[in-house]
């Protein structure tokens, strides 16, 4: 018989918790036959592996699987619902407990009131082993009533989502998975999963016993490396767009390394409320903590944290101590990327060349050859890349050498903010499902802990853009990179390919793997920018296609070394294939490009203006 319930359990280092967890799961109102339990072990380095083998022979409706290296619980809770097969899911950790009924519970109550999502009521910390030895004991909000994003704000730790909850696989697939770029997994999946618009209560009487001094807390340990701040940045961002744009810009520019303060305090102490539910928000101060204490800032480990943010501080106030390791620290890693390829001396070589050209500007205010030809602008982008959107369009629109036809902005339809702000400027707004017919959940990719699915589909979007466009070119800028001085893409009717100092030798192997011969340029074509030709792309793909006898995007992903965070480019794989193919319709030249921090750019600490005499582009990647 199918199963009714998956009951997820990411396991790292819990051998002395773990079995009371599982045994717990079979007295929850169902039968062995109507539920399965999924054992995702993260490189454990206990004996967690022998418990669960164990514990594997005890119960036959288990399933089990290990992980080669430690990836953290989003990847573990991720990989753990890959290999769920029933319709509805409950995550426990490995060191809770479920009292009698509970999931039946959930259940029911999820059934019955046709739910994406389903909380718990009461949640009992417990201390060690001894369930009637309470730490303290949180009662959430919304028991039968639908959980609101702004609920998410409630400082007090009144959200139900913020704990673990029931809910259906097709909502854990529509949510995108758990967050696996930030140590703070449960909360950021809270938030995607509202931030998605699914419908959630808590269920009444439901009530989850959460262990806790059996060890370090994750909290504990995501406060002792000094990530707090950083996590909670890194969801914001994520989800900017719920944001008002001042409080967008307060996160952006927020101090993360200072561990003196909390982003989370601060933003609701700022009484900001998100764009939608604006009216939900509570200004009450809040009463007690989310999360356990955090360490004292008088302990050692505190002591070392101050030092470590006072040695960031001195090298931040040195601009030009600070631009001089940066720059002995790139070239360091240009070096060394080279070093370990298959023609080391050749690229080097190369890279010599590339660095003269770029100290002498070589080709920096090069004769611009314009065409009377119409050329689309396509712009793939995420919520996080809002808050620079309309400057970013301004600078496009300004320098662009070329007659531009259609601007189209390819997201998903949950950015209302953005496609608002494309009815107001004459964008076209583009589902970003339509264009290959899936989105992001389709595609598996994780590296190092990191769920990497999001930056590979936006590579196939950009490999697509002749699905859509009107015009027979097409020009990509990546939507957090200003063009800040006039630029043409095109030299004598020749596409204009951008040589970058960056060299990643899995992009190279992925080359190979496509097309079966090794990539011709000796310099990297990955920059931020590049035009693309509709009948070249059609004609690649159809290449890919009788090579590898299935469709272009599926031996794309196919190619992508999924072991690494950067596994395959997109401008890269096309650049070469046109040097390759088509050499006298391109034309090469340095890319001169800065990065700069958002932080500086959003205070006025710099301004474009500042660059124009080095620099045809600045790109704001880093946050801080």
């Amino acid at each position: 018989m199918s199963k009714k319930l998956s009951i997820i359990i990411p396991c790292f280092n819990c051998a002395t918790t773990l079995e009371a967890a599982v045994a717990s799961c079979y007295d929850q109102g169902f039968t062995p036959e109507e539920f399965e339990i999924v054992l995702i072990n993260d490189a454990s380095t206990d004996t967690t592996s022998i418990v669960i083998a164990v514990l594997a022979k005890k119960y036959p409706n288990l399933i089990t699987d290990t992980h080669p290296s430690n990836q953290g619980g989003g990847a573990t809770r991720n990989s753990a619902a890959a290999r769920a097969t029933a319709p509805i899911m409950f995550c426990l950790d490995s060191d809770d407990l479920l009292p009698t009924g509970t999931l039946h519970l959930l259940y029911t109550h999820l059934i019955t009131k046709n739910c994406d999502g389903v909380g718990i009521n009461t949640s009992i910390k417990f201390n060690g082993n001894d369930t009637t030895n309470h730490e303290a004991v949180h009662t959430f909000i919304r028991v039968n009533e639908k959980i609101e994003l702004a609920d998410l704000l409630q400082r007090n730790g009144l959200c139900s989502l913020y704990s673990t909850f029931m809910l259906t696989k097709s909502a854990f697939e529509q949510a995108g998975g758990y967050p696996t770029e930030h140590g703070f997994d449960t909360q950021g999946f809270a938030w995607r999963f509202l931030a998605a618009g699914l419908y959630a209560e808590t269920c009444p009487n439901a009530t989850y016993l959460h262990r806790v001094h059996a060890g370090v807390s994750y909290y504990e340990r995501e406060f002792q490396s000094g990530k707090v701040n950083f996590n909670w940045q890194k969801i914001f961002i994520e989800h900017s767009s719920l944001f008002t744009p001042i409080l967008q810009q307060f996160i952006l520019t927020f101090p993360c390394v200072d561990f003196t303060r909390n982003l989370f305090d601060e933003v609701v102490a700022h009484e900001v409320v998100l764009a939608t539910n604006r009216q939900n928000v509570t200004s009450t101060p809040p009463t007690s903590r989310l999360f356990e204490t955090p360490i004292s800032r008088t302990s050692l480990r505190g002591r070392l944290l101050r030092i470590r943010y006072r040695v960031k501080q001195i090298i931040k106030n040195s601009p030009t101590l600070k631009n001089l390791l940066l720059e002995m620290h790139l070239t360091y890693e240009d070096c060394i990327t080279r070093g370990h390829s298959t023609t080391p001396l050749r690229l080097l070589f190369a890279y010599t060349i590339l660095r003269l050209k770029k100290i002498f500007q070589y080709d920096f205010s090069r004769s611009k050859t314009l065409s009377s030809e119409y050329i689309d602008i396509v712009i793939p982008t995420i919520g996080k890349d809002l808050p620079v959107f309309k400057l970013y369009i301004q600078y496009l629109r300004k320098n662009i050498l070329h007659p531009i036809g259609n601007i189209y902005v390819v997201s998903a339809t949950s950015e209302l903010t953005l496609q608002e702000y494309c009815r107001e400027e004459g964008l076209i707004f583009i589902d970003e499902t339509s264009v290959l017919g899936y989105g992001k959940n389709h595609i598996t990719y994780h590296s190092n802990g990191h769920n990497r699915s999001g930056w590979l589909f936006q590579q196939l979007l950009k490999l697509s853009g002749e699905v859509f466009v009107t015009h027979k070119k097409y020009i990509i800028v990546d939507s957090d990179t200003l063009i800040v001085r006039p630029l043409s893409f095109l030299q004598n009717e020749k596409s204009v390919f951008f040589e970058s100092r960056e060299w990643n030798q899995p992009y190279f192997v992925a080359i190979k793997t496509l097309f079966g011969f090794t990539a011709p340029h000796p310099y990297s074509l990955t920059s931020h920018m590049m035009i693309f030709d509709t009948d070249r792309l059609r004609e690649m793909k159809a290449e890919i296609e009788v090579k590898h006898t299935i469709s272009w995007d599926k031996a794309y992903i196919a190619s992508c070394d999924t072991s690494k965070p950067s596994g395959i480019s997109d401008y890269e794989t096309y650049a070469q294939w046109m040097i390759k193919r088509h050499p006298d319709e391109v034309y090469t030249t340095p890319f001169y490009n800065a990065s700069l921090s958002r932080k500086a750019f959003f205070e006025g600490q710099i301004s474009p203006e500042d660059f124009q005499h080095r620099a045809h582009s600045l790109s704001l990647h880093s946050y801080n």
